[in-house]
């Protein structure tokens, strides 16, 4: 398992299964929780484990792998 932290992400707010969309203050503390975690997953799940997490799925990400 290796470690992983966002450096960038763009969440799907404005799914039909949102209505309302969330918040700016909600969205922008989930995003700041998603880049300043430590994520110890396997690299093909990342996306799919945040997702799951966040309970968002993902638009875009960009990652780096944390030694």
């Amino acid at each position: 398992m290796t470690s992983f932290l966002v450096t960038e992400i763009e969440f799907d707010f404005d799914g039909e299964d949102f209505l309302p969309s969330p918040c700016k203050a909600f969205r922008d503390e989930l995003i700041s929780f998603v880049r300043t975690a430590v994520w110890f997953v396997d690299e093909e799940e990342l996306v799919d484990f945040i997702s799951d997490e966040t309970g968002f799925c993902i638009k875009s990400i960009n990652y780096r792998k944390v030694n």
